[in-house]
């Protein structure tokens, strides 16, 4: 092995900027890279008095770029599954050709002797003939809404694959841990305690600085964690430079009180956490069909190879998907529209957690059936009223033989209960969380059993 030089001063490369990700030289770190975090490369091999962050960072950038490679043979695989569809629906609509043809040519004869006089009897039976073919239909005229169908479900998939490719085009993913100082958070923090390095001193964000009473309120070591605001967050900070770790850490964005912020949150916590997140914006994820999050969309670009799992639309779990390439990739997907139903089809996985908002079509549950999600752990169906219970039964049917936990949010009267659990007649139905009581345990309950059975 021959050590690389630098193009620009000719010395050799042996050290790393963390915030280019290229290799440099002695040279290069005084000048150019002088501002940047900087480690030796025997130091982040051997992995000795290395921030750990450097190679979290190298590592998350080879996971998004597996991703995208894993994402485009995914892509491709769905292209020849296509063609191979085309192709066996050529065959048949060639055969279908072939008979209309000679119905074609039947019709002709029929005209062509109706046309004609008749000069004697002997031509009466034809006449009949003909009469009785009128009320023959073809086997090729039933077919004609079945090939119809055929032809828009190809259609839909073209589209969603147009959109994979697009997305996959024109979306780089971003390296998870920034150097920089994240905007609203302060002053740039190093991560806590590495286990490569125990004599290092953990350094606080004037943020955390002002939170030293949590030393006194710490989490369970081992347990999952969960943060609904900025303090919850500081007192993991907190908890973690007390050598304390938690068995999952989850981000929760409730409905009645929605994370300000999420992005920088979660990029406070991503500078301090080695390990991954869970993050769960129920807030989001039971909006209208009309509202779409943008926020969201950012983390999922910027922190995707970090979170263990997600909640949102079709397209949202797509890219997610598209640069969280390691086991687990947990998701719920939210279906607002018949649209949504069809981009499901896309999805790698089958989600344990599906959100029916009120606009999607009844017949999406039946859809997504035929997609092969037989069952559903988790249900929600949030903005219920008293004059939606056909609707959800129609949405729950197809799924009547499944062991389904059925969440309501804001929704039905005590009476209209009764009558949605005789009108379902689901046995093994069970209530997800009493939203009714907006108690934030309803929520770390879900939340829980999101990142636990997953």
């Amino acid at each position: 092995w021959t050590p690389s030089s630098c193009p620009q001063h000719g010395k050799t490369q042996d050290y790393l900027c963390a915030d280019c990700e290229e290799l440099v030289c002695f040279t290069c770190t005084r000048g150019a890279h002088a501002p940047h975090s900087i480690e030796l490369l025997d130091d982040l091999i051997s992995g000795a008095e290395c921030d750990g962050r450097a190679r979290v960072k190298i590592r998350t950038t080879i996971q998004c770029r597996l991703g995208r490679v894993n994402n485009l043979v995914s892509t491709t695989s769905e292209i020849s599954k296509l063609l191979n569809e085309l192709t066996n629906l050529k065959s048949g609509f060639d055969g279908w050709k072939d008979s209309l043809l000679a119905q074609k040519i039947a019709a002709e004869q029929d005209l062509e002797t109706w046309d004609q006089p008749v000069v004697n009897g002997n031509r009466k039976h034809e006449y009949v003939e003909i009469i009785k073919r009128l009320k023959y239909k073809p086997e090729e005229d039933v077919n004609l809404p079945e090939m119809n169908e055929k032809l828009d479900i190809l259609g839909n998939k073209c589209n969603t694959l147009k959109e994979l490719i697009a997305r996959q085009t024109t979306t780089t993913p971003h390296p998870v841990l920034d150097t920089t100082t994240p905007s609203g958070m302060g002053e740039a923090a190093p991560p806590v305690q590495s286990t490569s390095t125990p004599s290092a001193k953990v350094h606080y964000t004037p943020r955390v600085l002002r939170k030293q009473n949590f030393v006194r309120n710490l989490l369970p070591n081992g347990k999952p964690w969960t943060v609904t605001n900025y303090d919850e967050g500081e007192r993991v900070i907190a908890s973690l430079s007390n050598n304390r770790k938690p068995s999952h850490l989850i981000v929760l964005s409730l409905h009645t009180s929605p994370l300000q912020r999420p992005k920088e949150l979660i990029t406070g916590l991503t500078d301090n956490v080695a390990g991954d997140i869970t993050f769960l914006p129920l807030d989001s994820f039971w909006k209208p069909s009309a509202q779409r999050d943008s926020d969201l969309d950012a983390i999922i670009n910027q922190f995707g190879p970090r979170l263990s799992a997600v909640y949102g639309s079709p397209a949202q779990v797509l890219a997610y998907m598209g640069v969280r390439c390691q086991e687990p990739r947990r998701f719920g997907v939210r279906v607002a529209s018949l649209e949504d139903a069809v981009r499901c089809a896309a999805l790698p996985l089958r989600a344990d957690d599906v959100c029916f908002v009120r606009e999607a079509p009844a017949r999406v549950g039946t859809d997504l059936k035929n997609l092969g999600w037989r069952n559903i752990t988790r249900c929600h169906l949030p903005d219920l009223g008293d004059g939606d219970l056909d609707w959800v039964s129609n949405i729950l049917h197809p799924f009547r033989d499944s062991s389904l936990a059925l969440g309501y949010i804001n929704v039905l009267s005590q009476s209209s209960r009764g009558d949605a659990n005789r009108t379902f007649n689901f046995p093994l139905i069970q209530p997800l969380v009493n939203l009714d009581c907006n108690t934030t345990n309803d929520y770390q309950n879900l939340a829980y059993s999101v990142v636990t059975t997953g």
